[in-house]
């Protein structure tokens, strides 16, 4: 467990894989913007996963019309992480769609396995331990 974590944000893993495992992601094609979803991440290859909420956004070529959007279709899958302010380089990370192993998605750190969240509870328990204000 990395240091400066309060006992209060430490919670059991969302499924039953090892921090040090990759977790074998959901169907990448059902992501569509807007799902709620947790992503495996990792600082360097040799530290243990931990689990990132974050939502499905649309690429930037979008206009954001459910009637017309394709961006459950594109090879890239926009990860949003909106407790990040708007120029941060967190708050909007490409991944690939179609993977089976970590991926560095050309930032800091290892992403891992992607899970959709269809159950409200879960989703309102990350929102519980959200910041009171946006990070940097």
């Amino acid at each position: 467990m990395e240091d400066g974590i309060p006992w209060a944000r430490i919670r059991k893993p969302p499924v039953e894989t090892s921090p040090s495992e990759f977790h074998n992601p959901d169907i990448a094609e059902e992501f569509r913007p807007g799902d709620h979803i947790e992503v495996q991440w990792k600082r360097c290859q040799y530290f243990p996963y931990g689990w990132w909420y974050g939502i499905v956004g649309h690429a930037a070529n979008c206009t954001r019309d459910d009637q017309v959007c394709k961006c459950h279709l594109d090879e890239v899958l926009w990860l949003e992480f909106r407790q990040y302010i708007r120029d941060s380089r967190w708050r909007k990370v490409p991944i690939k769609r179609k993977r089976s192993r970590e991926d560095s998605s050309g930032l800091d750190g290892l992403y891992g396995g992607i899970r959709k969240l269809y159950i409200e509870d879960e989703i309102s328990t990350w929102l519980q331990l959200w910041p009171k204000q946006s990070l940097q």
